[in-house]
């Protein structure tokens, strides 16, 4: 398994950025109400929303709306409210019972989940699909709660070898690490299912964008649904190879169009 940065400078069109952002009402209100302006006087610009808008329809019509239980909501709420001297097996725990709330909040949220990987798919991961009707897999991590906080974007994509298999991942800012002092690193972990053990696929710079190949037993799981997530560790990674330190970003793999 390797990991390392590429080309920082490989970074989105912020205006794009921002008339991604309109679409889905997820700019601020004063960035809002100049845009709308702008577009009322470029054709361009209208452009670009309306095909901001055909590209995301779809998707968000396919959604069916889930409302998440009271009761797990609050279990998972509970867990992960930072106790970092539980065992282990009560932090792998934490890590599936987070994935379940992702993916009920995935579904209730419907448009803001969906239409996140959408923007992400397109702006972060810029090279075209030779076939139209291809899809690529797509993760959007984020905190279960603060929409606004940092969020991180995941992509599938071939691998050295035959057969091989690693995710790009894009960071855009940095999460909140409020653990206890002294270096700390971040590690993503693969949930690849039910009852299994998460699998470390290594240390993410939060200040570069890192390429990580999958091992070899865990390119056959690699397809939708696949769980997600980052904690933060000590120096250096987990000394135990599960999660020891508190998850700060989960989410799922995701089909999305090209």
């Amino acid at each position: 398994m390797t990991a390392g940065p590429t080309d920082p400078r490989e970074v989105p069109d912020p205006r794009d950025v921002d008339i991604a952002e309109y679409v889905l009402g997820t700019l601020d209100e004063p960035a809002r109400t100049a845009l709308r302006a702008e577009i009322a006087r470029d054709p361009a610009l209208r452009a670009a929303v309306a095909d901001w808008e055909r590209r995301l329809a779809p998707m968000v019509l396919a959604l069916d709306p889930v409302t998440p239980p009271t009761r797990l909501k609050a279990r998972i709420d509970a867990s992960l409210a930072g106790d970092t001297s539980r065992s282990e097996a009560a932090q792998v725990i934490d890590l599936r019972r987070g994935l379940t709330l992702w993916r009920w909040t995935a579904g209730a949220a419907g448009l803001a989940a969906v239409a996140a990987a959408a923007m992400a798919a397109f702006l972060l991961i810029r090279q075209p699909l030779p076939d139209p009707d291809a899809t690529r897999l797509v993760a959007v991590l984020r905190p279960l709660e603060a929409a606004e906080a940092p969020t991180w974007v995941v992509s599938a994509e071939p691998g050295e070898g035959f057969g091989r298999k690693r995710l790009l991942v894009r960071t855009l800012g940095v999460p909140a690490a409020e653990t206890a002092p002294g270096p700390r690193d971040f590690e993503l972990w693969a949930l690849p299912g039910e009852g299994a053990t998460p699998v470390s696929l290594g240390l993410i710079d939060p200040a570069h964008e890192t390429r990580v190949d999958l091992p070899p037993t865990l390119g056959p799981r690699l397809g939708d649904g696949l769980g997600l997530a980052v904690s933060i560790e000590p120096a250096g990674g987990s000394p135990s190879g599960a999660p020891t330190g508190p998850v700060v970003l989960i989410g799922a793999l995701t089909r999305t169009g090209g």
